[in-house]
């Protein structure tokens, strides 16, 4: 981490290495002219997604070029090697005062690094800091937990807490519609509260004896829906399993609900999950050259049974995409390209990686964090730009993290909205 404020911070960095330099601005000369370079050129190993760190480096550089604000500064560095947690925010305060241009930080207020404090104790002052300054909305989109979330006890960290030390490498898109719809149909306001439920008494040796702590939020949300049915964690190890998972589920769970809801195509909204970070005129199309790709990449020890279940879902794919119109069979990036091998290779496992599909009771789907159970309740909150999946705890919820829900991609029509409970809700 403070190799990576050294870097942006310093007039000029040289590298070296044994009897090797090599100046910075050279370095950034080649990349850039990487990225110009078409994909077919491109030398093994490199791809376009591959960029993106350095990219982030060179903009953190020039302040001038891009306005960035804290938030996305720790957004980026969850992607860095770090030695101590407590450095996440604290290792970033000079690229902080560096950017005259970074938005609300005199809002959040100074930050004061104290090395007496554990990184949890750090998360929590950050957060609380955030949300007393009006910024509690923007906290939502970074909460992320490991694989499982364990209830939640007097004295501990709140789940509404960023864990700034936990990755899961891509972040799921959001809806501005979605946070006008609150605003404008149901009328709801981005107010965001704290009070103390309890006074931590050294219950936890990582946070100081008989310190007060704000560990309370409290909005007006609108519950959307319930989780009724999650896929099997999305791990990328290889393309062969992501495909396993959502083909049973597919088979386990939609298909089944389908006659349900006559009007909703389930088969297109699943595809448009499982792509939704990569813009096409057909997402049926897409996944359906993913299929191909994977089979004819690796079926490796895939038992017949689901081989013959892969190949059927992958005939009604093939089936709906040749009875689309004649510009979406034209979509340039459903083309034999290089580009396909990326996102097929490097950008799709990335962007599912440790995420579950889900359905909902309602026939919704989407893309959930891991740690997100049946049963887990689907709301939305103002100023926040995607679905929340929440889980109810006696009197209160925890915060299980953002998903991604097809309804909600792009244009969507406002009567999804009228049947939710509008209520007062108390995360810890």
């Amino acid at each position: 981490m403070q190799v990576v404020q050294e870097l942006v911070l310093a007039r000029s960095a040289l590298f070296m290495w044994g009897v090797h330099e090599l100046q910075w601005i050279s370095i950034e000369r080649t990349f850039r002219h990487l990225q110009r370079m078409v994909l077919a050129t491109l030398p093994s190993g490199f791809y376009p997604g591959r960029f993106a760190p350095m990219n982030r480096v060179i903009a953190f550089r020039n302040p001038l070029a891009v306005k960035l604000d804290f938030i996305e500064l720790l957004t980026f560095a969850r992607h860095l090697s770090c030695s101590d947690d407590r450095d996440r925010i604290y290792g970033l305060i000079g690229l902080w005062e560096h950017h005259d241009a970074v938005r609300n930080a005199s809002s959040i207020g100074t930050v004061i690094p104290d090395y007496t404090k554990s990184a949890e104790h750090i998360y929590w002052d950050f957060a609380v800091g955030m949300v007393e300054s009006g910024l509690g909305k923007r906290l939502f989109g970074c909460i992320k937990h490991q694989h499982h979330l364990e209830p939640w006890r007097v004295g501990q960290m709140p789940s509404w807490v960023p864990r700034w030390n936990v990755d899961d490498k891509v972040e799921l898109p959001n809806s501005m519609l979605l946070v006008h719809a609150l605003q404008e149909h149901l009328k709801i306001q981005a107010e965001y509260s704290l009070h103390t439920s309890t006074i931590l008494k050294g219950t936890q040796a990582s946070l100081p004896t008989s310190v007060e702590k704000k560990d309370t939020m409290q909005v007006l949300g609108a519950k959307l829906d319930s989780v009724v049915a999650i896929s099997d964690v999305l791990c990328t190890e290889t393309s062969i399993r992501v495909l396993h998972s959502t083909v049973a589920f597919w088979y386990d769970h939609i298909k089944a609900m389908q006659s349900q809801h006559e009007g909703r195509d389930l088969c297109r909204d699943l595809c448009q999950t499982i792509v939704c970070g990569f813009p096409t005129g057909s997402d049926c199309g897409l996944v359906a050259r993913y299929i191909q790709w994977t089979l004819d990449a690796d079926v490796g020890e895939t038992a017949p049974t689901l081989v013959t279940r892969i190949l059927s879902f992958l005939h009604l794919l093939q089936n709906r995409f040749e009875q689309g119109s004649q510009l979406t069979k034209a979509d340039p990036s459903l083309r034999d390209s290089e580009q396909l091998i990326w996102i097929f290779r490097e950008t799709l496992p990335r962007a599912l990686r440790c995420k579950r599909l889900f359905l909902t009771k309602e026939g919704h789907i989407g893309l959930c964090p891991a740690a997100c159970h049946p049963g887990d309740h689907i709301v939305v909150l103002p100023g926040v730009g995607a679905p929340m999946a929440v889980r109810q705890q006696d009197a209160f919820y925890q915060v299980v993290g953002p998903t991604y829900m097809a309804i909600f991609d792009g244009a969507f029509a406002m009567d999804v909205l009228d049947n939710v409970t509008i209520d007062m809700m108390d995360f810890r």
